[in-house]
């Protein structure tokens, strides 16, 4: 295609560029409808889906969690890889590499036992954990569970852990 000058050729292109992002940004706003129409069907999640889902829920493109879990608020699974991660920070807050308790470990008798017998890691919710009258700022609640069925659920922000359960 030839241009009578510089300025119609920049035109033209700009004019492509604006119409192919538009199409793009069209695409994309169909694939987020489309992953957040199945939150409540999903049982396991990644590790991306849980921050994608903590980061609509604090800049509030999702109104509340029970889009995410339904009515019922079952707990969502994590996937084995999020899992071990998980275990891994955990255990490492407890004893060091070489196998020896910290002095400074935030356990008690029976997060201790959890995790000597370690099972799995579930997200249970979003926690909001502003300050009152703050806009709401949600974290991902945890629960981790021994082989016998004994629980505790935590959440981590710039503080830390805190166990709350």
């Amino acid at each position: 295609m030839k241009f009578k000058s510089d300025k119609q050729r920049k035109a033209v292109m700009s004019s492509l560029n604006q119409t192919k992002s538009e199409k793009l940004s069209d695409r994309m706003k169909i694939k987020q409808e489309k992953k957040s129409d199945n939150w409540k069907d999903k049982k396991i999640l990644s590790e991306q889906e849980v921050n994608l889902l903590k980061r609509r829920l604090n800049d509030g493109k999702i109104k509340n969690q029970e889009e995410i879990f339904g009515e019922d608020f079952e707990s969502k699974e994590l996937t084995q890889e999020q899992s071990k991660k998980g275990f891994d920070y955990l255990y490492n807050l407890w004893k060091s590499p070489t196998g020896k308790e910290r002095t400074n470990s935030p356990y008690g008798y029976r997060e201790e036992q959890i995790l000597s017998n370690f099972d799995r890691i579930e997200l249970r919710e979003f926690h909001d954990i502003s300050k009152y009258g703050q806009r709401p700022y949600y974290v991902p609640l945890y629960q981790a569970y021994s082989k016998d069925g004994v629980s505790m659920e935590y959440y981590i922000d710039s503080n830390g852990i805190s166990i709350v359960g």
